[in-house]
C-alpha cells in the first residue's frame, strides 16, 4: 500500500527485512549503506530505523508478530489522523504486511523524545495544544483497525486483577484495602461520566513525544484508537514516564485543557483508577519485597484519593 508520492530504491524493502532478520547478505549491507540506513532509539517493541531515499529521510517500522495488529493499526491512525488535517505526526508513505516482520515506511521525524523529562511551560503548553486538536476529531465508531477503550473495562481489569491476587505483605494488603474503599466510593460510579470518546494513542508514554525546541511531534500510533477524554487526560498525567514532571506542572497541563467542575471530578476519577493500574504492573511477584515504584505508587494513590476536590 504505497502512498503516490512515496519512491522506493529498488530492493530495499527486502534488504531492510534481511537485515531486521539478521540474515542480510553483503549485497544487502551494501545498499543499505548507500541509503545510510540507521538504528533508531527507541523501537522497544519494533525495529525502527532510518534510510535517506530519494523523496527524503524516511522511518522504517518493522513490527513484533503477536497478533496485536500493530502495522494495521499504525497505519489505518496515520492515515485517519492526516485525513482530519493533523501534522503532528509522521506522513504515511508504505504498508506491507509480513507473517515475520510486517513493515510500515513513514516520514522520519527528528527531535528529542521526552521520556522521563521535566516538561517545561512550553511544552506543557504544545501538549494541551495537540490534545485538544486530537479531542476535535469526531468521533467514528466504525472506522476500520481503530480500537476502543472505555471505563468498564478498565475498571474491570482491575478489579480481577485484585480478585485473581493474594496480597502477601503489608504494602500489598494496603493497597488492596484502598481499592475496596474505592470501589465504595463516588468515584467508582463518576468514573463512566465521560460524555466524549476521543481519538488518542493510548500509549502516552513521553518517549512516543519528540520535541524540536519548538514544537512537539507524535510517534508510535500502533494502538491508535477511540478512549473516554477523561481517560486520555488521565493516562497523559499518570504515565509512569510522566512522574519526573511535578504535580503543579500537570495542574497547568489540566488548566489549559479548560475542564469546567464536573468534567474536572471525572477527570480526577480516572486519574485515580489509572493509579490503581499502574500499581498492578508494579505488584511484586509472591516472595519478591515490593520495590521502590511499587511503593510509591501506593503514596501516589493515597496522595490522589485523600484530598478533597478542589477546582
Amino acid at each position: 500500500m504505497p502512498a503516490a508520492n512515496f519512491f522506493i530504491v529498488p530492493n530495499l524493502i527486502d534488504a531492510a527485512r534481511r537485515s531486521h532478520l539478521n540474515s542480510a547478505t553483503q549485497r544487502d549491507l551494501n545498499l543499505l549503506a548507500s541509503c545510510d540506513w540507521t538504528l533508531c532509539t527507541g523501537g522497544r517493541n519494533n525495529g525502527v530505523y532510518s534510510a535517506q531515499i530519494e523523496t527524503g529521510r524516511h522511518c522504517f517500522k518493522f513490527y513484533k508478530s503477536d497478533g496485536r495488529l500493530r502495522p494495521q493499526r499504525e497505519w489505518a491512525s496515520l492515515h485517519f489522523l492526516r485525513e482530519h488535517g493533523i501534522d503532528c505526526t509522521p506522513e504515511p508513505f508504505y504498508c506491507e504486511e509480513d507473517p515475520i516482520a510486517a513493515l510500515v515506511v513513514m516520514e522520519f521525524i527528528p527531535g528529542e523524545h521526552l521520556g522521563q523529562h521535566h516538561l517545561t511551560p512550553m511544552q506543557i503548553e504544545e501538549l494541551a495544544r495537540a490534545v485538544k486538536i486530537f479531542h476535535r476529531i469526531p468521533y467514528q465508531k466504525d472506522a476500520q483497525w481503530l480500537g476502543q477503550l472505555t471505563a468498564r473495562y478498565r475498571v474491570a481489569g482491575v478489579a480481577e486483577f485484585m480478585q485473581k491476587t493474594t496480597a502477601t505483605n503489608i504494602e500489598q494488603k494496603r493497597c488492596a484495602a484502598l481499592w475496596a474503599h474505592w470501589l465504595k466510593g463516588p468515584n467508582a460510579q463518576r468514573v463512566h461520566d465521560a460524555d466524549k470518546m476521543v481519538f488518542s494513542r493510548f500509549d502516552t508514554n513521553l518517549a512516543n513525544m519528540l520535541w524540536d525546541g519548538e514544537h512537539l511531534r507524535f510517534v508510535d500510533w500502533e494502538y491508535g484508537g477511540w478512549m473516554e477524554w477523561s481517560f486520555d487526560l488521565a493516562e497523559q498525567v499518570e504515565h509512569d514516564q510522566s512522574r519526573s514532571t511535578p504535580d503543579d506542572q500537570w495542574a497547568y497541563f489540566i488548566d489549559l485543557c479548560e475542564l469546567d467542575r464536573d468534567q474536572f471530578r471525572t477527570f480526577r476519577a480516572a486519574q485515580q483508577l489509572l493509579a490503581f493500574e499502574w500499581a498492578t504492573r508494579f505488584w511484586p511477584t509472591a516472595g519478591v519485597a515490593p520495590q521502590s515504584k511499587f511503593l510509591q505508587q501506593i503514596e501516589r494513590i493515597e496522595k490522589l484519593c485523600s484530598p478533597p476536590i478542589m477546582h
